[in-house]
């Protein structure tokens, strides 16, 4: 017995004197189906096996069987005389053994005379439901229920029937199904029993008819008697009621929770609860609109409707899909319900069209009534499809980090490790080869196994605007051992108008770029059986709209455009979700997921999301005259300007900051920004006053600077014009100092208060030196000197400024905007206290130069200290001045060990001991290679250790410490 029945079976049992009876909607097939608590004749085995023996291969006896057998049971009394509209005739009910999935019988429904009833008149019968029954739970094959109908032997219910496990073959086509059906009942322990008079109530849950509760009265019965049997029966309906409910409930929640690993987008989820929701409301009729918005911008809508529709061969209905236009107008009488619910960034609203009992048999006011219908919907929203979609959510991620591991084992492990796993390889390679290369690659593995780690913990997200060629395929194209392996394909640049991309934390960020550029390298072997040293990719950077870039990766063949024949297959993968219906990943094209993938973390858009509508795609493929990649990537926000109340900006300039990488700070975020900060690489205060301790860089202009922006034409020249703001206040006066540039020859550069030149310094002057190669590295009487080879960040920012003044290039905005940059970073103090970072450094020679050069005394010099103690860190406090430009970067691992405490309240303790001890100045950046740490104090600020090290030990230098400590 179902032991969900069990909560209305010792409800309608309480009373040893009165046995309650049920006949309740079932809303999984729009049928009424009967509990009977009145005694029952059994057929044994023993009976159902004489008949088996007596008429087996005996069609015509078994016929006239069946008309004596239909003759007994239905009798015509129980048929002309139902009681007052409920038409109701208990007989042939199925065995205890096989209760449904709501644990009521199935019954018999009778709407004409049957007693006049045989085989030939059963084209009278074509809409009159006879035998229904369920499959034995021990029967290992499929049983359906047909019906008396002229139809029912066609080939299609033939093949169904077919199906079935049967004893006896009846040979007689024409009544094929109807023996069937009948013997096939007969053999499952069939009931018995005759009600002829019984007194009734009607169920209404929220008011709407679910069923009668019932129970047998006899002749001899006086009124006193049925009264009383009447009052027990109303005493007993409230808990009924509530028991059937919860039945209902329960299988609500078991059917939708059911296929919760087979949902692979929202509106999947949606679908199972609207196609079950019959178990939570009986309607007659659903209408669902979903919307998705995208930054409150609605750029998706879905409408389905759902009604009753006969389901196919059967004789039951199901509450299902319908066209729009299906039973328009069937719905007099009937109450529109409406239901708005809001799920993260999906709206959901449900019209149910629901019949609900006139006024004069409501308990209560009817508005009141179907108010409690649309809040008990709303929380069954909340408490199913919102959860179902959190597991969805959690089965995107999972599955993406199934396919970027088993993609990194399958590209890197396979082509390239598994080559250099043969001893014989290395003895291909030289000695220098060996030491020019691969720790290089091993690098490179090193940050991919860390950005695979980053990827799946996707926490704190720190931006750093990068030129595409300069900073990323500079690195990638000195991983000679990869390129040999995956193919070596000639990759160029096309950024005419020099845009900068944001690159999500850095190095990891760059590495989901190499990730794209591979499997697209090894999908031009896959897809065009073709050498791909005969192509080129040539990525073409263009500005999209105020926030995005659009990244165009083209195939190039052998000099021209290259059109691949049959593009289909790869846009189905892009637009298939990540989940198959088993909420694994899909099955087929992992490589253009991971791509998918990769181009989502760089967008910044968590992999939960990753199937969620977008107006701007994340990955596209194009095949107009030239197969194209594209993808959106994120255009820096140089600044976000934070207005004062009284302050207001004229649409003209503010949509001209805009299209510059500027952003407004809405007014209710202002204090989160001031505890937190932004993406953005500096926070503009207009009107707005100075927080005792900023989070980030900022600027302060006035309302005379907002005029000043109307005469700004370009970015660039915004750029400079910010910049030359932030250095003015960051550096007391920038004309006190001079840029030193030894390549060749010497550039000296001076600031006059607007612009940066080259001019002679004068020894009064504060000296900054940058040196190439170390070939100056005994000069003194210096402010800062920083060593650098011509491949590191601050050679690349060099070589800009010598091409502009050697090719006399009239770009005065660029070369302030680099010398200014050069200045700011050498007058920030950087303190670094990491045991591993320290260890390298106190073994290392700085690297990239001529000559051995300690790289500790090297960096001394260029005012970063490196320890690897916060004892060492201690000193330091006591035998310097802290300087309001001071940046402190620790390592959370030894706060701990000396907390002896990864406990969060422990970390704010040291950090606010240690603020204290610098009187609040300077910035405190705690880093770490787990991710972003859990137990970060609030308002503390952290970056990714992986940063720091590639900064100083592969882009060499200080300006890229100096790029990271703007983010």
């Amino acid at each position: 017995m179902s032991t969900q029945f069990e909560s209305i079976e010792a409800v309608i049992k309480r009373g040893k004197d009165i046995k309650i009876n049920l006949m309740i909607f079932d809303p999984g097939d729009c049928c009424y189906h009967t509990y009977l608590s009145q005694d029952v004749k059994n057929l044994t085995d023993q009976d159902l096996n004489k008949l088996t023996r007596k008429y087996e291969n005996k069609p015509k006896k078994f016929k006239n069987w069946v008309n004596e057998w239909v003759e007994e049971n239905i009798s015509a009394y129980q048929a002309n005389n139902p009681r007052e509209k409920f038409k109701v005739t208990f007989s042939a009910l199925p065995s205890k053994e096989d209760w449904d999935v709501n644990g009521f019988y199935h019954t018999i429904f009778y709407d004409k005379n049957l007693s006049k009833f045989n085989i030939e008149n059963i084209n009278e019968y074509t809409k009159v439901t006879l035998w229904k029954y369920y499959p034995d739970k021990n029967n290992d094959k499929d049983a359906e229920i047909s019906c008396f109908s002229k139809n029912a032997v066609s080939s299609e219910n033939g093949d169904l029937i077919n199906r079935m496990k049967y004893i006896m073959l009846i040979q007689n086509p024409e009544y094929y199904s109807i023996y069937e059906d009948i013997y096939v009942s007969i053999r499952r322990k069939l009931f018995e029993v005759n009600l002829e008079k019984f007194i009734s109530v009607p169920i209404f849950i929220y008011n709407i008819f679910y069923g009668i509760a019932f129970v047998a009265v006899s002749d001899d019965e006086n009124a006193d008697k049925i009264t009383e049997k009447m009052g027990k029966l109303e005493s007993a309906l409230p808990l009924i009621k509530s028991a059937i409910q919860n039945i209902f409930i329960t299988e609500f929640d078991k059917r939708v929770w059911g296929q919760v690993e087979e949902f692979r987008l929202f509106e999947d989820i949606v679908h199972a609860f609207c196609e079950n929701i019959n178990y939570l409301i009986r309607c007659e009729r659903l209408e669902c609109k979903l919307s998705y918005r995208e930054n409150g911008k609605e750029i998706k809508k879905i409408e389905r409707n759902y009604g009753w529709v006969n389901d196919k061969l059967l004789w039951r209905k199901k509450f299902t899909l319908i066209s729009k236009n299906t039973g328009q107008g069937n719905f007099n009488g009937m109450e529109n319900l409406e239901i708005n619910v809001n799920v993260e960034a999906w709206g959901i609203k449900i019209n149910l069209f629901v019949k609900i009992a006139d006024e004069n048999a409501l308990n209560g006011n009817k508005d009141m009534v179907k108010e409690k219908i649309v809040q008990f919907i709303e929380q069954k929203i909340r408490g199913v499809i919102e959860p179902a979609y959190k597991i969805l959510k959690k089965n995107r991620k999972s599955a993406c980090l199934v396919v970027l591991s088993r993609n990194s084992a399958h590209g890197i492990g396979a082509r390239v490790l598994s080559y250099l796993a043969n001893k014989g390889a290395l003895a291909e390679f030289t000695e220098k080869y060996i030491k020019d290369k691969f720790p290089d690659f091993f690098e490179y593995l090193r940050q991919r196994f860390n950005t695979t780690a980053d990827i799946a913990l996707q926490g704190f997200s720190i931006r750093v605007p990068m030129n595409l060629e300069d900073e990323i395929l500079f690195f990638r194209n000195r991983q000679d051992i990869l390129l040999e392996k995956i193919g070596r394909v000639e990759v160029c640049i096309q950024n005419e108008n020099n845009l900068l991309i944001d690159i999500p934390n850095d190095v990891y960020g760059m590495h989901a770029f190499f990730i794209i550029l591979e499997n697209i390298i090894r999908n031009i072997e896959k897809h065009t059986k073709k050498d791909p040293k005969d192509f080129k990719l040539e990525i073409e950077l263009n500005n999209y709209n105020n926030d995005l870039i659009e990244v165009n990766i083209k195939h190039k063949f052998k000099g021209g455009n290259f059109p691949l024949e049959n593009i289909q297959n790869i846009k189905n993968f892009i637009e298939e979700p990540v989940v198959s219906s088993k909420g694994k990943p899909r099955v087929g094209g992992w490589g253009i997921m991971e791509m998918k993938i990769c181009a989502a973390y760089l967008r910044d858009i968590n992999l939960e999301e990753i199937d969620e509508p977008r107006e701007v795609p994340i990955l596209k493929a194009e095949n107009d005259g030239c197969f194209t990649y594209k993808i959106y990537l994120l255009k820096p926000k140089i600044a976000s300007m934070v207005l004062g109340d009284n302050i207001k900006v004229e649409e003209e300039i503010k949509n001209k900051l805009k299209s510059f990488g500027l952003e407004f700070v809405m007014q209710e975020k202002k204090k989160e920004i001031f505890k937190y900060g932004t993406k953005s690489e500096f926070l503009i205060l207009c009107g707005e006053k100075v927080q005792n301790k900023m989070p980030q860089p900022y600027v302060e202009i006035s309302e005379s600077d907002m005029e000043k922006i109307k005469n700004i034409n370009n970015f660039y020249e915004f750029y400079a014009w910010l910049y030359k703001k932030y250095m003015n206040q960051l550096v007391e006066k920038p004309s006190d100092y001079c840029i030193r540039i030894y390549i060749n020859e010497k550039y000296d550069f001076t600031f006059n208060g607007e612009i940066w030149k080259r001019e002679e310094c004068d020894n009064n002057k504060n000296l900054i030196i940058f040196d190439s190669h170390a070939y100056h590295y005994n000069e003194e009487n210096y402010f800062y000197y920083e060593p650098y080879p011509s491949t590191s960040s601050t050679g690349r920012i060099i070589d800009k400024v010598i091409g502009i003044i050697n090719n006399q290039i009239s770009d005065q905005n660029s070369l302030n905007i680099l010398i200014s940059t050069l200045l700011i970073s050498a007058v920030i103090p950087v303190v670094i206290v990491d045991e591993r970072i320290n260890e390298i450094v106190k073994r290392s020679n700085y690297p990239g130069i001529k000559g051995e050069i300690n790289m500790k005394d090297a960096l001394k010099r260029m005012r970063m200290d490196i320890m690897g103690e916060l004892d060492d860190l201690e000193d330091y406090i006591n035998w310097n001045q802290i300087q309001e430009n001071h940046v402190f970067i620790v390592h959370l691992g030894l706060v701990e060990k000396k907390a002896e405490s990864s406990d969060v309240e422990d970390i704010k303790r040291w950090k606010d001991g240690f603020e204290k001890k610098v009187n609040c100045k300077g910035r405190l950046i705690f880093i770490s290679d787990r991710g972003t740490p859990p137990n970060l104090p609030d308002g503390s600020f952290y970056l990714p250790y992986e940063s720091i090290h590639y900064a100083l030990f592969f882009s060499i230098g200080k300006i890229k410490v100096y790029k990271l400590l703007q983010t």
